[in-house]
């Protein structure tokens, strides 16, 4: 097996250890052993055929894994609610990559609500956004733009559902305690404007708990 294993040189593992960094160093550890003599290429087909496929299955649920903007309203703040919102996303599984109490501007939320600025209740809802400090937040996960939505609930707390956060503790459309991304695309411009930096990459040591593979 001399020439089979002298092939495996040429192969670059860091391309595979940017998708899953334990699977990628098993197989590292796989190939250089192979490397070793006695050439032992035929011990090892079936090892290395499994590690690709879990990082083959790892590779399309990270094509799926984004990451949603999520912002606790003056109400929320006020209510006290924000470590039990903060709990529904961790209890789901999603990883807290940045989070902050601050006061914005009149005109930062007029760029955040900016899809609003021509609805008749749109100057009401940028005075009352100043009225307390709110809490925004990135959230990580799979699909995470789409089950944020659920979690939080529908626009109005009457017509969501028990066991959203907007079911649980909202009454009134107007105090609906919570802002949620609705579309990666969404997430992707609210993030750059709340968080030009202070985005953390880590990683959780629940990952395998929670994702397969």
């Amino acid at each position: 097996y001399n020439n089979i294993a002298n092939g495996w040189h040429g192969w670059d593992v860091v391309h595979v250890t940017s998708l899953h960094d334990k699977r990628a160093a098993h197989l590292s550890e796989i190939v250089s052993d192979i490397q070793r003599p006695p050439y032992r290429l035929e011990a090892h087909l079936d090892n290395i055929w499994s590690q690709l496929f879990l990082l083959i299955g790892f590779t399309a649920m990270a094509s799926r894994t984004d990451r949603t903007f999520i912002m606790v309203k003056p109400d929320g703040v006020q209510r006290g609610l924000v470590g039990r919102i903060v709990q529904r996303f961790e209890d789901k599984g999603f990883k807290l990559v940045a989070m902050k109490m601050c006061s914005p501007s009149e005109e930062h939320f007029k760029k955040h609500y900016a899809d609003l600025a021509d609805k008749p209740f749109f100057a009401g809802l940028v005075k009352y956004m100043q009225t307390s400090p709110v809490v925004a937040m990135v959230w990580e996960g799979l699909d995470a733009a789409a089950e944020g939505r659920r979690i939080l609930g529908a626009t109005k707390p009457s017509e969501s559902a028990p066991g959203t956060i907007r079911g649980d503790f909202g009454l009134e459309v107007g105090r609906n305690l919570i802002h949620g991304s609705d579309s990666p695309e969404s997430a992707a411009k609210e993030i750059a404007l709340w968080f030009p930096e202070g985005v953390n990459e880590w990683k959780k040591c629940d990952y395998q708990w929670v994702y397969e593979g």
